[in-house]
């Protein structure tokens, strides 16, 4: 009777993989069950031709020690028998099986569906986050983000369009403009309308929708040779804010800042126009434009 290598593996350990042939996850031919039931097919083999081998005596001996090693199926897995040792690889089994569909399971619910809503702890709740954050965000006046316009523009009785744009979110601006006044007299004023296109409103006895269509329409630079201060309000330093239109007037000193807060929705047309307003051939020069917004 040829000798049974006896060379099954006893040192398993936990994150091991049964497989067929014990290659296909890394480990020894020895490893697979495959080899396994190779060697107890072996081993039955010879126990059934042992009788033909080995006197009577002899026979009764080596039978029973045999049979001793292979013990029977109700064997724990603690035993040093063949079942034993079978027992022992099944629970190695189940084990890793469980093992395996916890972590598929685990993934699965971390993905998540295409149907989990904004703040879901998954992938798919994370994307929609994002993806409700960015739709909606909207302008709100802050200083801390900005389009500055660096051209100047000295007016005497006519008009310029400092920057025109296109509004990409419903919300409010605050637009700031440098002015000074070339000369001393009092009736010399500075005058700065912000227009949304949404939302303008004219108001007093010399509002012209015309005139506003006409800036709205106009390109950033353009200088237009009229007076435009009349096509929003009537007399007064200040005009009212109506809507999306804005304006404000800045009289009897030398140098300093208009400010405007302006209300627009996305894919507006917006323009910022300077107005010089001169007696006695004086001039007013605007210039450090700043558009500020922020995204919330």
């Amino acid at each position: 009777m040829p000798k049974l290598p006896a060379d099954l593996p006893e040192n398993w350990t936990q994150g091991q993989t049964i497989s067929p042939n014990g290659t296909e996850t890394g480990l020894t031919e020895q490893h697979g069950y495959n080899y396994l039931m190779k060697q107890v097919n072996n081993t039955q083999t010879e126990v059934n031709n042992i009788n033909g081998a080995l006197p009577d005596v002899a026979q009764q001996a080596t039978v029973n020690e045999i049979n001793n090693k292979i013990g029977t199926e109700a064997d724990a897995d603690t035993q040093p028998t063949l079942f034993g040792r079978l027992a022992q690889l099944k629970n190695v089994l189940v084990e890793k099986l469980t093992e395996l569909l916890t972590k598929v399971t685990g993934i699965d619910g971390k993905i998540g569906t295409s149907e989990d809503t904004s703040g879901s702890a998954t992938l798919f709740g994370q994307i929609k986050t994002i993806v409700d954050t960015i739709a909606g965000k909207k302008y709100r006046y802050s200083d801390t983000v900005q389009h500055t316009e660096e051209q100047s523009y000295t007016l005497g009785d006519n008009t310029a369009i400092m920057y025109k744009f296109i509004a990409e979110y419903d919300g409010n601006i605050h637009i700031s403009v440098d002015y000074q006044r070339n000369g001393s007299n009092s009736g010399t004023v500075a005058i700065v309308h912000g227009i949304a296109e949404s939302s303008w409103y004219c108001k007093g006895n010399q509002g012209s929708e015309a005139d506003i269509e006409t800036l709205l329409n106009s390109e950033t630079g353009t200088t237009l040779n009229k007076l435009y201060g009349g096509a929003f309000s009537g007399n007064g330093e200040a005009s009212v804010v109506y809507g999306g239109l804005t304006s404000k007037k800045g009289i009897r000193v030398d140098k300093s800042q208009i400010h405007l807060i302006l209300h627009v929705k996305k894919g507006d047309k917006v323009v910022i126009a300077a107005v010089g307003y001169r007696t006695n051939g004086e001039s007013i020069t605007y210039s450090n434009l700043k558009v500020m917004y922020d995204l919330k």
